[in-house]
């Protein structure tokens, strides 16, 4: 039986390291990718986890271009409305990922037509995780603001000098 849903590929970080990227998983085979991230953690205390995208050169694209809106749910709290224009990476991935694997970072991104050189990356996010006690979400959606040709994504940690102590992610296409 012909499904439109295919697994593309699966990753795992690498324990101790900074960086996941998922390159070469945009193609024009699909028209839209879904990435579902699980049991993403790190080392010690708590870093900021951040989405970059990566273009046909093999470029994390880092410049002032990404532009997202989101809403934030938290259990403890009223839901707040985020907006970013001409930032570096994709927020509010800019979250803190946590140590504890009862509290790991899941999220479900969507790409609409990357790999398309003349037409912008759109995405779409969910996210979910417990911080410090308290039951977190977010959905995001935004784009990236050039037209070029996206083959991949980086995910990053580090800011506050922690690694990756474990965390999946896998790739499928959608026609």
């Amino acid at each position: 039986m012909a499904t439109n849903f295919r697994l593309i590929e699966k990753f795992s970080v690498t324990r101790g390291s900074t960086t996941l990227q998922l390159t070469d998983i945009f193609s024009d085979a699909f028209d839209i990718y879904r990435i579902v991230l699980s049991d993403f953690r790190v080392d010690t205390a708590t870093d900021y986890f951040y989405t970059r995208l990566i273009n046909s050169s093999g470029t994390v694209i880092s410049t002032s271009t990404y532009d997202t809106t989101s809403s934030l749910f938290l259990a403890n709290a009223n839901f707040q409305q985020l907006r970013a224009v001409d930032y570096t990476r994709i927020v509010p991935s800019t979250t803190l990922i946590d140590d504890d694997s009862f509290t790991s970072y899941n999220a479900i991104f969507n790409f609409y037509q990357p790999f398309d050189s003349s037409a912008y990356t759109f995405f779409t996010s969910e996210v979910t995780q417990w911080m410090n006690g308290v039951g977190r979400g977010a959905r995001t959606s935004g784009v990236e603001q050039t037209q070029q040709s996206i083959t991949g994504i980086e995910l990053a940690v580090g800011t506050l000098s922690h690694v990756y102590e474990e965390g999946n992610a896998t790739v499928y296409g959608i026609k």
